[in-house]
């Protein structure tokens, strides 16, 4: 995996010299990494197009066919294909999940990938729930930042988010696709948008923010830029139609997580507004006690002093935390807040420090 830790042409060409199996592998090792990643993307898939030409897939034998699908997540629509045809033909009489996860990320670009995995399942005797938490995490699994998803793909990612019924973190990693797969500002907010305005109850409304936002944080690496788009119009009509300041709250942490600044003045005063409010607020006098609030509060409050700090405000980081600390906690949870809370402050103090150095 080490020669795929660069961005230089003529080592990654080496690559293809590799098992196939290692070869994919190897290819998607930086897929976290923008250093390495950014720039590279072409060379890869030209890597992955040789290893396939290589290996003269698909040869019709499933086992040397399914060493090629991770390759296969570099390949255009139409050249993997044949591929996803041969191995639906060709499957044994027994599978598992874990091959569904790795079918279905290598095929998320194609337009029947759902209804593959269902026969796939079907035919291993596999539930119906197992195909879909399968599809789920294959989907993430094939979501390589700039891979182009299939429409049908991107529209059952949105329904996931939008399903009360599926579990918070699937929701969460169905936002995350969505957000870092290409897709633009405009359509993002106007599905979430959507969701957002069917008839809700108030939890569900609560669930459905707190689930975009997470996906949105989980788009930003713990260095550098986030990786994908945010949903600009959306978070910031929750910022101005609600009323509810916990609903204001999680949608100013995901703005915040994009970047402390908006090009719209509107949002930009709200983000400002809320910020003061951030800086004023002590257990005492926020407007909502509830410990969801407090933790978004102090998220936005140490966001800011990430970006605008000054070493003279680091004394009053842990003095604000206990002012942020809910009510009513039992010791474990109490420790386990104040261990959030320390996480976050310590980055707070290291992106000051930095940035005075």
């Amino acid at each position: 995996m080490a020669l795929a830790a660069t961005t230089d042409a003529a080592q990654l060409e080496s690559l293809a010299s590799l098992d196939p199996a290692q070869a994919g592998q190897a290819l998607l090792a930086a897929r976290n990494m923008p250093d390495l990643w950014t720039g590279s993307e072409a060379i890869r898939r030209k890597v992955a197009g040789e290893v396939f030409a290589g290996a003269k897939a698909p040869t019709g034998d499933f086992q040397r066919d399914s060493v090629m699908l991770e390759t296969a997540m570099f390949l255009s629509p139409d050249r993997s294909r044949s591929l996803m045809e041969s191995l639906i033909a060709k499957r044994p009489r027994y599978g598992d999940r874990d091959y569904l996860v790795r079918f279905a990320g290598a095929f998320s670009d194609q337009p029947d990938v759902r209804d593959l995995v269902y026969e796939l399942g079907g035919a291993w005797n596999l539930s119906a729930d197992d195909c879909e938490l399968a599809l789920d995490q294959g989907v993430l699994k094939g979501a390589l930042p700039g891979r182009q998803l299939h429409p049908a793909t991107v529209q059952a990612l949105f329904d996931v988010v939008g399903n009360p019924a599926k579990m918070e973190w699937s929701r969460q990693q169905a936002v995350n696709v969505l957000v870092k797969s290409g897709i633009s500002e405009s359509t993002l907010s106007d599905e979430f948008s959507r969701l957002w305005n069917r008839p809700l109850s108030n939890q569900q409304r609560l669930e459905t923010i707190i689930n975009v936002s997470g996906g949105v944080y989980w788009a930003v690496p713990s260095e550098g830029p986030m990786r994908g788009t945010r949903p600009d119009r959306f978070l910031a009509g929750v910022l101005r139609d609600t009323g509810e300041p916990l609903l204001q709250a999680v949608a100013t942490t995901a703005l915040y997580a994009g970047g402390p600044s908006s090009p719209d003045p509107l949002t930009q005063g709200q983000l400002d507004s809320f910020l003061r409010l951030s800086l004023a607020s002590t257990l005492g006098n926020l407007p909502d006690s509830r410990s969801y609030f407090q933790s978004y509060l102090y998220s936005t409050y140490v966001s800011h002093l990430a970006v605008h700090g000054t070493p003279a405000e680091i004394p009053g980081l842990s003095r604000k935390a206990l002012d942020f600390i809910p009510r009513g906690l039992d010791e474990a949870q109490r420790e386990k807040v104040s261990r959030q809370y320390q996480d976050e402050m310590n980055f707070a103090i290291d992106a000051i420090r930095l940035r005075a150095n």
